[in-house]
């Protein structure tokens, strides 16, 4: 009984160091140069919904690109250096508007000097809010000054959210 119960760690404290090992080793995406873009139509395959792409041309000035698609943001994650611009572009189907801003929903001040009541008090310069619905096809964009892990969502579809870590 003793030997079987042994066993049985040995097998489960395996089957967990895999778990770590392969959690700690999996590639990442590179956005820019080698093709990191997924195809249009494409989904990240399902458990890497949370892919973070790593933007290899990180820095002052660079722009990236956020598809807002009826699933959610893509990428989910996103890490670009400080002074880069991110275009966040409606891609959703049916006509459906997007209203990409800083969390927390519906105040939209986690990112500094952000605040939803700048959209309509003429302070809107410079927060990280669209302060209103893209149509399809449509796109806006911001410049990300402030160095840390700002999280968003889509003001309109609130259960859409995603992530900026500026570096």
């Amino acid at each position: 009984m003793k030997k079987s119960a042994i066993v049985v760690s040995l097998v489960l404290l395996l089957v967990v160091l895999g778990i770590l090992f392969f959690s700690f080793t999996g590639e990442k995406k590179v956005n820019g140069a080698g093709g990191g873009e997924a195809e249009s139509s494409g989904f990240p395959a399902p458990g890497f919904e949370d892919e973070m792409i790593v933007n290899t041309n990180a820095g002052e000035g660079n722009e990236q690109v956020i598809e807002i698609r009826d699933d959610g943001f893509f990428p989910k994650t996103l890490e670009v250096g400080q002074g880069d611009e991110v275009t966040w572009i409606n891609k959703m189907s049916g006509g459906k508007k997007s209203w990409p801003a800083s969390a927390v929903h519906p105040t939209h001040m986690d990112y500094p000097g952000s605040d939803i009541n700048k959209c309509f008090n003429g302070e809107s310069e410079g927060i990280f809010d669209s302060c209103g619905g893209l149509s399809s096809g449509e796109s806006w964009s911001f410049t990300f000054n402030e160095k840390g892990n700002w999280n968003y969502h889509d003001h309109l579809n609130s259960d859409l959210r995603g992530v900026i870590v500026v570096n």
